[in-house]
């Protein structure tokens, strides 16, 4: 991270805390900091380390892109967390767990690299398939 980007920071963080709701000492808390220290970094005085944009994903589902670059969602999704949240999914019996696995995976880099590289191995090999069924499920345009 660069200064310029470390310096829009802190408005980050503080457009976070706003989100959620949150008061300055209920922020801090959540991400085991003192008040003083995420004051310092809203500031711009401190930079925030690994652990703390590591805790910011991991309590509160902040997307790093966004977070470093503001480059898409504020919010990665997730089963809690701000607007990101995932929609309401209805797989029958198996709701429930989905909603567990999901919850387990945005906790574990290891599964999430996984399921990551299950899914992109799927994808291309049946790419052809999904493209075909995505096609047949295109809205027809009025045109």
């Amino acid at each position: 991270m660069n200064d310029e980007e470390l310096f829009e920071l802190g408005r980050r963080l503080k457009a976070i805390q706003e989100e959620l709701g949150l008061k300055q000492k209920e922020f801090a808390a959540g991400l085991g900091i003192t008040p003083s220290y995420l004051s310092e970094i809203e500031k711009d005085k401190k930079k925030p380390g690994y652990k703390l944009l590591k805790r910011l994903y991991e309590k509160y589902n902040v997307s790093l892109n966004w977070l470093i670059a503001e480059d898409g969602e504020m919010f990665c999704g997730g089963i809690e967390g701000g607007k990101g949240t995932v929609a309401a999914l209805d797989f029958g019996d198996q709701t429930e767990r989905l909603y567990e696995m999901l919850a387990y995976m945005a906790q574990s880099p290891f599964f999430l690299s996984y399921m990551m590289a299950q899914f992109m191995q799927a994808y291309y090999e049946f790419e052809p398939t999904i493209q075909k069924d995505i096609d047949k499920n295109k809205p027809k345009s009025n045109g």
